[in-house]
């Protein structure tokens, strides 16, 4: 007999290496080691903890992790790690300040260190304390309010502190004059802390005129924390002012010269000079005048130049004025008046003008001229005035007399041409008279004008040109009657006519087809006497209204699907030799629905515009399509029950998609209906539900149509192919050998395969054992005792279970008829099966069961007692699967080895 070797798993100690990091940072990679391994085997050890960055500081177990490919082969011991969290320390951001000057307190300007976690600062020296000059350290403590994870840390910078520099107060001293000499109200400087003040210049000094700087040195009692400071101010020094003397002058006359006798200033402190306004031997005018003096003294540096004034009286000379006398027309404005002066001095210019009593309207005579004068210096004269003569003398009076428009031959004289006008009332006399019929060519015509005021104008003439030129015929010619295009003009349309004799020439000639629209027609008519008549034109239109031009499209057919025929038609009315090609147009498409479409034509043509167009459409018929269908079959031979998918596929010879639906027929009956999707239709016929009959079926189709497709007719253009139909069945195999070996007592197992061939079994499947029990009495079980009509393929065990003989059994006689009986009945149960579902299939049991029984009879009759003695047998069993008739055997051996004696009976 075979035993079994049991391989157990080695031992793997697997141990976690200790780490550690500070509070807040992140865990190490864990390692660690392992013992125990053989064979080659390698592995990789890690490790896991709860500590995550934000747990407290203290200790936390590292639990080893191992990995490896043969891992399953070891039984693993694992030896914790620890971890040890820190104390992390915090980071403390403090930048050196900027240098202060003495004097200035500590504050959060220097003291404001900061930290990376909450906490509090202590600083030395603290907050408010006044640091000495020179450089200091500055410490900053931190204790952090965590004290559990975060230690306490310090930190310093340098502080520079500068020497003070005193402030010194100095106002600027109020402007003084010259001559005043320095003291204490201008120095007096004070300091913030104790000292002694220098000053330049010193007290007592006389600053001269101008602005003047004072100094000022400062030396502070404490020469540790301060330095010298200095001061200046600016003092404004102002120059003094010299007295002037100087009394107003006696009165002159207009024309003295100024001189020395007016100018007579004087000047305390003497030594400097004078300047008048108005200068030595300036003429002053008439009035009250004022005069100025500038003194500059000798000492400018201290003194100012200084100013005074005084006042003369100048009284007026005489001017004697004459106007001169003048003379105009009648009628004209008044000339500008002059005149002469006398008695000037000082090289004074005037203007001399006049005026009269005289008018524009005052007849022919004399009139007094009064004269006046201006000038820039006229108030400076007392001025004596003498009057002129103004003649007035008779006008010359002016005609006006455009040259007149040239007049056409016959045409007589009128106030049109003799039309001369004067400029002041009279009367005209013309030559030649009115109503004078003048030759042609170039003419001169008179006027003489008598003015009725002859006191004041005299008689005048005047003359023009008058051209006379030929006359132009008058042409009578009305717009002609409306024609239609394609007719010829002719002396209906072409008939002018004039009262003066000569001959007529139009254009377009006579015979001439006009186009469609208003078209103008000309006629020249050049006239028998030229030397009195020129030539005349006249123009004229005539309506041409277009011809009719009938435009007719024949009707035309065509199949869905197909592209549209090359469509015809005629063209009638055409005139004058024209010619024109017709084109067609259809809104159908190769792919428009069935039905009736309208051709629609038009003609084109160089001369298209001379016609008014009748259009009779033609009619496009689209006529249905026909389909070829073919049948393609999943299968053409299935069992029964397994369904058999069927596609239709529908072909046209023209374009387009048919729609609509494919019905389906099994030997000429209706089984289903499947609409076309694309240009296919599918249909599934069997299964459970539906199956096909067995047999062969002849499978047709049938295509419904649709509004563009004609529908098909049994024997046309359908489809059809046939599927032959098999019964069910199924497959019964073992799956394990043959023969089982065993003693008396014991028991074997066999295993088989059952699967349906199709959809489903054709029944359920039952199965039953026929064993010859011949020495072997044993009792047979399924794992299950049948597989349903649909419960597809399942793997079966049968066992087979002998009996253990008593030493009185083994030479007991055959047990009886009962006994026989009974024993059936023992095994009736196993072939039963519940409810037939086909009166069939309950026949076919009924003697499966019959055959059973007596199989087990004759099974159990050749049964004799069984144990030491017996030899070595094979008993053959017959596996039997019944499925609705169809019958399917394995045949096994079971083989009992010879057996020791047997003691206990069962």
């Amino acid at each position: 007999m075979n035993g079994t070797l049991t391989v157990g798993q080695a031992t793997l100690t697997v141990t976690a290496a200790n780490a550690s990091r500070a509070y807040g940072a992140a865990n190490p990679a864990f390692t660690g080691t392992e013992t125990g391994a053989i064979n080659g085997d390698t592995f990789t050890v890690g490790g896991s903890t709860t500590a995550t960055t934000s747990s407290p500081a203290g200790t936390y177990a590292i639990v080893p992790t191992v990995t490896g490919a043969n891992l399953s082969n070891y039984t693993v011991v694992y030896v914790n790690g620890t971890l040890t969290v820190g104390q992390a320390t915090p980071t403390i951001t403090w930048t050196a300040p900027a240098p202060i000057t003495y004097g200035t307190t500590l504050s959060t300007t220097q003291l404001d260190a900061t930290a990376s976690v909450p906490g509090n600062f202590t600083y030395s020296p603290a907050l408010g304390t006044t640091p000495a000059a020179g450089l200091d350290t500055l410490t900053a403590t931190f204790t952090p309010t965590d004290t559990t994870n975060y230690a306490t840390t310090t930190a310093t910078v340098q502080l520079t502190v500068n020497k003070g520099t005193p402030t010194i107060t100095w106002a600027a001293p109020a402007p003084i004059t010259y001559g005043t000499a320095l003291g204490a109200t201008q120095l007096n400087a004070t300091a913030n802390v104790p000292g002694s003040f220098t000053y330049s210049p010193a007290t007592g000094s006389v600053p001269a005129a101008g602005t003047d700087t004072l100094s000022v040195s400062f030396t502070p009692t404490d020469t540790s924390n301060y330095t010298t400071a200095t001061a200046t101010v600016d003092i404004v020094v102002n120059k003094a002012t010299p007295t002037i003397t100087w009394a107003n002058p006696a009165a002159i006359t207009y024309g003295t010269a100024l001189s020395s006798v007016q100018m007579d200033a004087t000047a305390t402190p003497s030594g400097g000079t004078f300047v008048y306004s108005p200068a030595a031997g300036t003429v002053l005018p008439a009035g009250t005048n004022t005069l100025s003096v500038i003194y500059t003294p000798a000492d400018t540096s201290n003194y100012t130049t200084a100013t005074a004034s005084a006042q003369i009286v100048v009284n007026t000379a005489t001017l004697s004025v004459t106007a001169a006398d003048a003379t105009r027309s009648y009628g004209t404005a008044n000339p500008a008046f002059t005149g002469t002066y006398t008695g000037v001095v000082n090289g004074d210019t005037f203007t001399v003008s006049g005026s009269t009593a005289a008018t524009q309207s005052s007849p022919a005579g004399t009139y007094a001229i009064v004269p006046s004068v201006t000038g820039a210096d006229l108030a400076d004269y007392t001025v004596v005035y003498v009057n002129g003569t103004l003649t007035i003398t008779k006008v010359v009076p002016t005609i006006s007399w455009p040259t007149p428009s040239p007049i056409t031959y016959g045409t007589a004289l009128s106030s049109t041409q003799l039309d001369a006008t004067g400029s002041v009332p009279g009367t005209f006399v013309y030559n030649p008279a009115a109503s004078t019929v003048l030759t042609t060519g170039s003419n001169t015509l008179t006027a003489t004008f008598t003015p009725t005021d002859t006191t004041d104008y005299t008689t005048q003439t005047a003359s023009v040109n008058l051209t006379v030129i030929a006359a132009t015929p008058v042409i009578n010619w009305n717009n002609p009657a409306p024609i239609v295009y394609g007719t010829a003009l002719s002396s209906t349309q072409l008939n002018a006519t004039s009262s003066t004799t000569g001959a007529f020439t139009y254009t377009p000639a006579a015979g001439t087809v006009l186009s469609v629209g208003t078209q103008p027609l000309n006629v020249t008519l050049t006239p028998t006497d030229t030397t009195n008549y020129t030539t005349a034109t006249k123009t004229v239109t005539v309506d041409v209204t277009q011809a009719s031009l009938v435009v007719t499209a024949n009707n035309a057919t065509k199949v869905y699907g197909t592209a549209n025929p090359t469509f015809t038609g005629t063209i009638t009315g055409a005139q004058n030799g024209d010619t024109f090609t017709e084109a067609f147009s259809t809104t159908a498409t190769t792919l428009s629905n069935v039905g009736t479409y309208a051709i629609v034509p038009s003609a084109s043509g160089t001369d298209i515009a001379d016609y008014s167009q009748t259009i009779n459409n033609g009619t496009l018929a689209v006529t249905k399509a026909s389909v070829i269908s073919s049948l393609s079959l999943s299968t053409t031979d299935v069992p029964y029950e397994i369904p058999v998918t069927m596609t239709v596929t529908l072909q046209s010879a023209t374009s387009g998609t048919p729609t609509g639906t494919v019905s389906f027929y099994d030997n000429g009956n209706l089984i289903g209906t499947s609409p076309v999707v694309g240009n296919t239709a599918t249909f599934t016929s069997g299964g459970l539900t539906s199956p096909l009959p067995m047999g062969n079926n002849v499978i047709s189709t049938l295509y419904s149509g649709d509004q563009n497709f004609y529908a098909q007719t049994a024997g046309s253009t359908a489809s059809s192919g046939s599927v032959l139909v098999t019964p069910l069945d199924f497959s019964f195999v073992s799956t394990s050998p043959t023969t089982l070996h065993g003693i008396y007592g014991t028991s074997g197992t066999y295993t088989f395969h059952v699967a349906p061939i199709g959809g489903s079994y054709p029944g359920d499947v039952v199965f039953t054992v026929n064993g010859t029990n011949g020495p072997i009495l044993a009792k047979y079980t399924f794992s299950q005792d049948k597989v349903g009509m649909y419960a597809g393929q399942a793997d079966l065990t049968l066992t087979v279970s002998t009996r253990l003989l008593a030493p009185s059994d083994r030479h007991a006689s055959l047990v009886g008829p009962i006994g026989s009986i009974a024993l059936g009945l023992f095994l009736f149960p196993l072939a039963s099966t519940k409810r037939f579902r086909r009166s069939s299939r309950k026949l076919a049991r009924v003697i499966s069961m019959a055959a059973l029984v007596l199989l087990t009879l004759g099974g159990i009759t050749s049964l004799s007692g069984c144990g030491s003695g017996y030899p070595s047998v094979d008993d053959p069993i017959v596996v039997i699967a019944t499925s609705n008739g169809i019958q399917h055997t394995i045949t096994i051996n079971y083989h009992i080895d010879k057996s020791p004696q047997d003691t206990d009976a069962k």
